[in-house]
């Protein structure tokens, strides 16, 4: 199978000095985009997988004319846009004929009761592999991995340095914690970053940053993986535990590495797997591609 692009953006529009010339680059990347893709004729659905929403939503009247069935991906435009108020209202602005894609049923409630976007918003899921099927026992030792560098330190270091020594932690990290039971990773090779998740007890994610209304990749590999999740409450976190409440458990910053230990050890499994597999099968690769289909008029 060939997978060579039948188009490829020149790398000059992708080289950018500021914010300001970023968004002009942008809106040059749309305007070559469009007027290339005119040579190929009528397309069944174009599809954006993701965009800038202030250059997107200028010329997203021109591209809503010249292509009758126009999709968009929102990643972190929603959190964005709940953040700025000239984001909200470029977002607000963009043509009523193009499709907004979210990742969540509560995203799309968000988009059509808060903000009250007039487009259509369909939920297509991000895609999440089953990789590992089995929860690893407490043992004699521990594991704790905490795989993303976005945490709360001071959170971390409270947990580390209160831990026993059959505690042993894996972190991100670019310092170090001065404990032996730690050791810190500034990079992971993609075979290391698997191995660690699939043999570690259990994820620790104290984000120091908040998923609102967009998804965190290692969130939804803790289901990929079967571990549960202890993170701090967020919209995305709420939703998750709401659903999911043997896999992502709300933890806050004076819970301590004691309290962790006890709700792991709560966990129902049967529960887990039950849980585990709604969440698999609802962002499955036939619940992506349905999305799809239903896309195309």
């Amino acid at each position: 199978m060939n997978k060579t692009p039948d188009l490829k953006i020149p790398d000059y529009l992708f080289e950018f000095r500021n914010r300001f010339d970023y968004r002009i680059r942008q809106i040059r990347k749309m305007d070559w985009v469009m007027e290339k893709a005119i040579s190929f004729g009528k397309f069944d659905l174009v599809l954006f997988s993701s965009y800038e929403t202030i250059s997107f939503s200028i010329k997203s009247h021109q591209v809503a004319k010249l292509f009758k069935n126009v999709a968009i991906f929102d990643h972190n435009n929603i959190d964005e846009m709940t953040e700025s108020i000239v984001k909200r209202l470029f977002f607000k602005a963009i043509d009523v004929n193009i499709t907004h894609l979210v990742f969540e049923e509560y995203f799309r409630t968000y988009l059509i009761d808060n903000i009250k976007i007039k487009n259509n918003v369909i939920v297509l899921p991000h895609l999440v592999d089953d990789i590992k099927q089995a929860i690893d026992i407490v043992k004699d030792v521990v594991t704790i991995f905490v795989p993303s560098n976005k945490y709360d330190v001071g959170y971390i270091k409270k947990i580390i340095s209160s831990s026993p020594s059959n505690f042993f932690f894996i972190v991100k990290a670019d310092t170090d914690f001065g404990k032996d039971n730690v050791r810190i990773v500034k990079f992971f090779e993609n075979d290391e970053y698997e191995n660690t998740f699939a043999n570690c007890n259990f994820v620790l994610l104290p984000l120091a940053i908040e998923y609102n209304y967009r998804i965190s990749n290692t969130i939804f590999e803790c289901f990929s993986y079967s571990k549960p999740c202890f993170t701090f409450k967020d919209k995305l976190s709420e939703f998750l535990n709401r659903s999911y409440p043997n896999v992502v458990h709300i933890i806050d910053r004076s819970t301590t590495l004691n309290e962790i230990i006890e709700k792991y050890e709560r966990i129902d499994k049967d529960a887990f797997f039950t849980e585990r597999k709604k969440f698999l099968d609802s962002h499955s690769e036939n619940a992506f591609l349905n999305g799809i289909k239903s896309l195309i008029r």
